[in-house]
Protein backbone atom coordinates (compact mmCIF):
# COMPACT_ATOMS: atom_id res chain seq x y z
CA UNK A 1 0.00 0.00 0.00
CA UNK A 2 1.31 3.50 -0.56
CA UNK A 3 2.30 5.57 2.50
CA UNK A 4 2.02 9.15 3.36
CA UNK A 5 6.04 10.48 2.50
CA UNK A 6 6.13 12.44 5.92
CA UNK A 7 6.90 9.17 7.57
CA UNK A 8 10.21 9.28 9.56
CA UNK A 9 10.50 5.45 9.75
CA UNK A 10 9.32 2.17 8.12
CA UNK A 11 7.74 1.54 10.99
CA UNK A 12 6.46 4.41 10.94
CA UNK A 13 4.42 3.52 7.37
CA UNK A 14 4.03 -0.07 8.73
CA UNK A 15 1.55 1.85 11.46
CA UNK A 16 -0.45 3.86 8.92
CA UNK A 17 -1.17 0.60 7.21
CA UNK A 18 -2.11 -1.62 9.96
CA UNK A 19 -4.83 1.15 11.06
CA UNK A 20 -6.93 -0.46 8.40
CA UNK A 21 -6.62 -4.44 9.61
CA UNK A 22 -7.75 -5.60 13.10
CA UNK A 23 -5.23 -7.72 13.59
CA UNK A 24 -3.58 -8.04 17.10
CA UNK A 25 -0.13 -8.25 16.03
CA UNK A 26 1.76 -6.30 13.35
CA UNK A 27 5.72 -7.83 11.75
CA UNK A 28 7.34 -5.05 10.04
CA UNK A 29 9.94 -7.55 7.73
CA UNK A 30 11.87 -4.86 6.31
CA UNK A 31 12.69 -4.84 2.38
CA UNK A 32 16.35 -5.59 2.89
CA UNK A 33 16.01 -8.72 4.78
CA UNK A 34 14.88 -10.95 2.01
CA UNK A 35 16.28 -14.25 2.93
CA UNK A 36 15.37 -14.56 6.79
CA UNK A 37 14.67 -18.66 7.03
CA UNK A 38 11.14 -19.64 7.34
CA UNK A 39 12.01 -21.51 10.41
CA UNK A 40 12.94 -17.65 12.25
CA UNK A 41 9.83 -16.58 10.73
CA UNK A 42 7.71 -19.62 12.64
CA UNK A 43 9.53 -18.37 15.52
CA UNK A 44 9.25 -15.05 15.28
CA UNK A 45 5.63 -15.81 15.47
CA UNK A 46 5.22 -17.73 18.30
CA UNK A 47 7.29 -15.34 20.13
CA UNK A 48 5.38 -12.20 19.32
CA UNK A 49 2.00 -13.45 21.29
CA UNK A 50 4.07 -13.31 24.59
CA UNK A 51 4.07 -9.44 23.99
CA UNK A 52 2.65 -6.85 25.72
CA UNK A 53 2.13 -3.33 24.92
CA UNK A 54 5.27 -2.04 26.05
CA UNK A 55 7.14 -4.48 24.13
CA UNK A 56 8.35 -5.27 20.40
CA UNK A 57 9.94 -8.31 19.23
CA UNK A 58 13.10 -8.41 17.03
CA UNK A 59 16.27 -11.00 15.60
CA UNK A 60 20.12 -10.99 16.23
CA UNK A 61 23.00 -13.30 15.36
CA UNK A 62 26.71 -13.63 16.21
CA UNK A 63 28.26 -10.81 14.46
CA UNK A 64 31.36 -11.65 11.83
CA UNK A 65 34.53 -9.98 12.09
CA UNK A 66 33.83 -8.82 8.65
CA UNK A 67 30.83 -6.68 10.07
CA UNK A 68 32.06 -5.85 13.17
CA UNK A 69 33.54 -2.26 11.82
CA UNK A 70 30.83 -1.70 9.34
CA UNK A 71 28.42 1.38 9.90
CA UNK A 72 25.95 -0.96 7.53
CA UNK A 73 25.53 -3.49 9.85
CA UNK A 74 23.59 -2.53 12.90
CA UNK A 75 25.04 -3.99 16.07
CA UNK A 76 22.91 -4.75 19.63
CA UNK A 77 23.60 -5.10 22.93
CA UNK A 78 21.54 -7.15 25.22
CA UNK A 79 20.97 -7.34 29.17
CA UNK A 80 21.03 -11.44 30.68
CA UNK A 81 17.29 -11.33 29.82
CA UNK A 82 17.85 -10.96 26.03
CA UNK A 83 16.45 -7.54 25.88
CA UNK A 84 18.18 -5.30 23.71
CA UNK A 85 20.28 -2.25 25.76
CA UNK A 86 21.30 -0.41 22.81
CA UNK A 87 21.75 -0.82 19.09
CA UNK A 88 24.71 0.90 17.25
CA UNK A 89 26.53 1.23 13.94
CA UNK A 90 29.75 1.28 15.93
CA UNK A 91 31.43 -1.77 16.73
CA UNK A 92 29.59 -2.19 20.43
CA UNK A 93 30.50 -3.61 23.46
CA UNK A 94 33.51 -1.82 22.57
CA UNK A 95 36.38 -5.02 23.46
CA UNK A 96 39.16 -3.15 25.70
CA UNK A 97 41.08 -6.13 26.27
CA UNK A 98 40.55 -8.00 22.85
CA UNK A 99 39.00 -11.21 24.53
CA UNK A 100 36.79 -11.71 21.16
CA UNK A 101 33.23 -11.57 22.95
CA UNK A 102 30.50 -12.16 21.48
CA UNK A 103 28.66 -9.23 19.35
CA UNK A 104 25.82 -9.41 17.72
CA UNK A 105 23.80 -7.93 14.46
CA UNK A 106 20.33 -6.65 14.30
CA UNK A 107 18.03 -8.39 11.54
CA UNK A 108 15.38 -5.87 10.09
CA UNK A 109 12.49 -7.08 11.38
CA UNK A 110 10.03 -6.33 14.35
CA UNK A 111 6.76 -7.59 16.14
CA UNK A 112 4.41 -5.25 17.79
CA UNK A 113 1.21 -5.60 19.21
CA UNK A 114 -1.53 -3.83 17.47
CA UNK A 115 -1.22 -1.39 20.96
CA UNK A 116 2.93 -1.24 21.08
CA UNK A 117 3.03 -0.05 17.51
CA UNK A 118 0.68 2.25 18.23
CA UNK A 119 2.52 3.75 21.10
CA UNK A 120 5.53 3.56 19.30
CA UNK A 121 4.46 6.31 16.89
CA UNK A 122 3.02 8.05 18.80
CA UNK A 123 6.54 9.00 20.17
CA UNK A 124 8.42 11.72 18.25
CA UNK A 125 11.79 10.62 16.70
CA UNK A 126 14.35 10.70 19.74
CA UNK A 127 17.94 12.48 19.66
CA UNK A 128 19.62 8.75 19.39
CA UNK A 129 17.08 8.14 16.73
CA UNK A 130 18.47 10.85 14.92
CA UNK A 131 21.59 10.59 15.28
CA UNK A 132 22.16 6.58 14.74
CA UNK A 133 19.27 6.78 12.00
CA UNK A 134 18.37 4.11 14.07
CA UNK A 135 14.25 3.50 14.78
CA UNK A 136 14.73 1.03 17.25
CA UNK A 137 15.94 3.49 19.74
CA UNK A 138 12.68 5.56 19.82
CA UNK A 139 11.26 2.66 21.65
CA UNK A 140 14.10 2.43 24.17
CA UNK A 141 14.56 5.84 24.61
CA UNK A 142 10.70 5.91 25.81
CA UNK A 143 11.35 3.00 28.08
CA UNK A 144 9.85 0.12 25.86
CA UNK A 145 11.68 -3.08 26.09
CA UNK A 146 12.71 -4.98 23.40
CA UNK A 147 12.73 -8.76 23.18
CA UNK A 148 15.62 -10.17 21.07
CA UNK A 149 15.44 -14.22 19.02
CA UNK A 150 19.09 -14.87 18.98
CA UNK A 151 19.70 -16.89 16.03
CA UNK A 152 22.68 -18.58 14.91
CA UNK A 153 21.87 -17.79 11.22
CA UNK A 154 23.83 -15.43 9.54
CA UNK A 155 22.34 -11.65 8.67
CA UNK A 156 22.64 -11.11 5.15
CA UNK A 157 20.85 -7.98 4.49
CA UNK A 158 20.86 -5.80 1.42
CA UNK A 159 22.21 -2.12 2.37
CA UNK A 160 24.72 -1.46 -0.02
CA UNK A 161 25.01 -1.62 -3.85
CA UNK A 162 27.30 -4.41 -3.71
CA UNK A 163 24.88 -6.72 -1.58
CA UNK A 164 22.27 -5.83 -3.81
CA UNK A 165 24.56 -7.52 -6.82
CA UNK A 166 25.72 -10.23 -4.33
CA UNK A 167 21.91 -10.90 -3.96
CA UNK A 168 20.64 -10.82 -7.24
CA UNK A 169 23.58 -13.49 -8.53
CA UNK A 170 22.39 -15.73 -5.32
CA UNK A 171 19.22 -16.04 -6.60
CA UNK A 172 19.34 -16.26 -10.39
CA UNK A 173 18.25 -19.65 -12.26
CA UNK A 174 16.25 -20.50 -8.97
Amino acid sequence: MLTSPRHASGTDRVNEVAKKFDYPFVVNLQGDEPLIPRRLVRDFARKLTELDDNSLLTCVSHATIEGKDNPNVVKAVLNNNDEALYFSRAPIPFDRDGGGKTMFTHWGVYGFTKGALERFCAFPQGKLEKREKLEQLRALENGMRIQCITTRDRCSGIDTPEDAEAFRKSVEGL
